[in-house]
């Protein structure tokens, strides 16, 4: 009996012990989660601080500028990487038009508006200009009816500047006027100088410049291969890389200009070494024109831009001709691209003096820096000028 009692207590004792427990354990659990005081508040102690949860989407490299899949737009010329905060903020092309046209013909310039100047306009890697005189071939400014003629086209067109160089024959000056304007506002892989009577197939040159010439040292034109001491690029079209542009600027008061710009020329690049000259003359039809050299021709065509790249020579009517036959030819997908090449015995050299007994085309060579004047005839209006 003794032995049960004593069981009995022990066991109580240890029912008791294990009551009190968990009482105490209860007790302490309710305090923790219903006594507001054992709640912090501080809302510096909870990590909620959104700055330090990698959301921002800015951290994560998805803005496709940031990617350079576009090998073109990769500048690979130390000579175009510039710190200059006004070089930065110019607008980037693939090619910059400078056409030359005279004060008075508006027919041409209207005639390229209304064709193959479409496809530049819509083209958000290229811009083209026309370049008309803003002085007399004396040097002063145009003034009366004739100045504000042309200021009225400037306002409703927006495409055509008035040189401030002396009008007439003097290009080469007008030239380095065009690329230095060019180069204040843009940078641009490519500048193209052309007559207001070309007619370019837009298009398919620029697919050519994006994907397939070269970047650097490049000439592209029509070639005069005639004779040792005189083999050029027609002035009428003439494609430069953009470092070749620098060049001439960098150099202009050592540079020596001339009345025609690619005489001027053949001067200028003999300081530069390792150019690529494409004498595209098979795709430029200058001259010799089979198949295009009447309207008559263009009325029977069914393409264009198929056979050629550009044609010289293309009046008023006939460039409207040339854009309705190509307006309404069937696009590719791919153009025929042929190869660079330079079909002439005869590297580019160029002699003043090799025009010495044809006073249209001589002159001797002055430097640009003077601002040279070669006052002849008045306003240059081209072939058919009259």
């Amino acid at each position: 009996m003794i032995r049960s009692i004593k069981k009995v207590v022990v066991s109580g004792s240890i029912l008791s012990f294990i009551m009190v427990s968990i009482f105490l354990i209860y007790k302490n659990v309710t305090m923790e989660y219903l006594h507001p005081a054992r709640l912090s508040t501080n809302p510096t102690r909870i990590p909620t601080n959104p700055t330090r949860i990698p959301t921002n989407p800015t951290r994560i490299p998805t803005n496709p500028t940031r990617i350079p899949t576009n090998p073109t737009r990769i500048s690979t010329n130390p000579t175009r990487i510039s710190t200059n905060a006004t070089r930065m903020s110019k607008r980037e092309l693939l090619l910059f038009v400078g056409m030359h046209s005279a004060p008075s013909r508006l027919d041409r310039r209207n005639a390229i508006r209304e064709t193959w100047m479409k496809e530049c306009q819509l083209n958000p890697n290229t811009v083209c200009r026309f370049f008309t005189d803003g002085q007399d071939p004396k040097g002063q400014a145009l003034q009366g009816e004739e100045r504000t003629k042309l200021e009225n086209e400037s306002r409703v067109y927006g495409d055509i500047l008035l040189a401030e160089t002396p009008g007439g024959f003097n290009f080469a000056i007008k030239y380095l006027w065009m690329m230095q304007w060019a180069n204040e506002r843009y940078n641009f892989r490519y500048f193209l100088r052309l007559d207001d009577d070309y007619f370019v197939c837009f298009h398919k040159l620029m697919v050519e410049l994006e994907f397939f010439r070269p970047r650097e040292k490049f000439l592209w034109g029509w070639l005069h291969c005639t004779d040792k001491v005189a083999t050029w690029l027609d002035e009428a079209f003439y494609l430069v890389s953009s470092d070749i542009v620098e060049s001439f600027l960098s150099r202009r008061d050592s540079l020596f200009c001339h009345v025609w710009e690619s005489q001027a020329i053949g001067y200028w690049i003999k300081n530069i070494s390792n150019l690529t000259t494409f004498a595209d003359n098979k795709r430029l039809l200058h001259i010799k024109q089979e198949g295009f050299s009447s309207e008559k021709d263009v009325a029977n065509r069914r393409e264009i831009c198929y056979s050629v790249l550009a044609i010289h020579q293309s009046y008023p009517e006939k460039m409207r001709m040339l854009w309705r036959t190509y307006e309404k030819e069937n696009k590719p997908i791919a153009y025929q691209v042929p190869s660079i090449s330079y079909n002439c015995k005869y590297p580019l050299a160029m002699d003043y003096m090799f025009f010495r007994n044809d006073k249209f085309w001589f002159a001797e060579p002055k430097l640009c820096k003077d601002n040279p004047i070669w006052d002849r005839s008045g306003e240059y209006k081209g072939r058919r000028g009259s």
